[in-house]
């Protein structure tokens, strides 16, 4: 629910979306600068975990991770932002401590806005078929032979996201950095 208690519009699983699958609406309020904040506490966790996610177009999306570092007193290099992309395979992740935008809009804005210092989580969205038109092909739903491979995605980029908080980035890096082969086969079995 949002703040004004109106029902989140779960979005179709699709290359744009896929990170939203990453955060459960339950328990989020929504804030200044059209963000969602959830907090995750859990007694396991020896550090306070806040899930976000802005609800701004991707390509904006600098201006309401600025403010919500600014609300919270964080720094970029606190916050681990989980973003589609492209230019990798359907099943790959990347996780890297720094770096530049590459051909991401939305990791464009949030390094013009906060700098290039945060980790992020890569996560590829590009299926075996992809063709015509960038934006058409993100806004659309995945292809019916690789809904269950953007599902494995979405599970294992959540483990990624997992293993960085509790055994460390670098280990999470080299177990999840690892290339992953996406087979129709497997999706259909």
């Amino acid at each position: 629910m949002t703040g004004d208690g109106a029902s989140l519009v779960t979005p179709p699983l699709s290359p744009d979306g896929i990170s939203y699958f990453l955060v459960s609406a339950e328990g989020f309020v929504t804030r200044p600068m059209r963000i969602e904040v959830g907090k995750l506490e859990r007694p396991q966790d020896p550090v306070r975990i806040l899930l976000s996610r802005p609800l701004t177009f991707m390509n904006r999306s600098g201006d309401a991770a600025r403010w919500l570092l600014g609300e919270y007193g964080l720094t970029p290099e606190s916050m681990l932002v989980v973003v589609d992309d492209v230019d990798l395979p359907l099943e790959n992740l990347r996780l890297r401590r720094s770096g530049g935008p590459g051909t991401h809009n939305g990791l464009r804005d949030l390094c013009d806005e906060v700098g290039t210092g945060f980790p992020r989580l890569r996560v590829g969205v590009r299926g075996a078929d992809m063709e015509g038109d960038l934006a058409d092909y993100v806004l659309s739903p995945f292809a019916d032979d690789e809904i269950e491979a953007a599902k494995g995605s979405v599970t294992r980029a959540a483990d990624a996201v997992e293993a960085a908080l509790r055994d460390g980035f670098e280990s999470a890096m080299n177990a999840y950095n690892r290339p992953q082969q996406f087979s129709t086969d497997s999706a259909s079995s």
